[in-house]
C-alpha cells in the first residue's frame, strides 16, 4: 500500500478515528475478489485445543446459538457449528462469505447462516 493511499484514508474522517468506521457498507476493505480465495487458503485455520477452550470458557453445548462476527470465510465459525446447534457467520464482504459457503459445502457443515453486515 503506497503511502499517499494510506495517507488518504487516514485522512477521509478528520479529527475521527477512521477504524470506527472501517467495515461501513460498501467500503472496499481489500477483502474481495480473490483476495477471498487466498486468505481462505493460506490464512490457517484454529487448533482444536483453542476450539475446546473457547467452547469451554463460554459453556457452549449443541443447544446453543453463536454469533461470530467479522468471520470471514468461517475459520472459526465452521469449526464451532459442530459443536452447537446453529452459528451466524456475519461479514462486510460478500466475497469473504461465498467463500464460506463454499467451505461449509465442502465440510457438510448446514447449520450456519452467512449475513452480509456492519456496523
Amino acid at each position: 500500500m503506497s503511502a499517499s493511499v494510506l495517507r488518504g484514508a487516514l485522512n477521509r474522517y478528520p479529527g475521527e478515528c477512521p477504524a470506527a468506521h472501517a467495515g461501513g457498507m460498501g467500503e472496499d476493505l481489500g477483502f474481495g475478489g480473490e483476495v477471498a480465495g487466498f486468505y481462505h487458503q493460506y490464512r490457517r485455520g484454529y487448533p482444536a485445543a483453542v476450539i475446546d477452550m473457547l467452547t469451554g470458557a463460554f459453556g457452549l453445548t449443541g443447544n446453543d446459538v453463536v454469533i461470530d462476527l467479522g468471520c470471514g470465510t468461517g475459520q472459526l465459525t465452521l469449526p464451532i457449528a459442530r459443536r452447537v446447534q446453529a452459528v451466524a457467520g456475519v461479514d462486510p464482504e460478500p466475497d469473504m462469505l461465498a467463500r464460506a459457503r463454499q467451505a461449509a459445502a465442502g465440510q457438510g457443515v448446514t447449520n450456519v447462516s452467512w449475513l452480509l453486515g456492519a456496523d
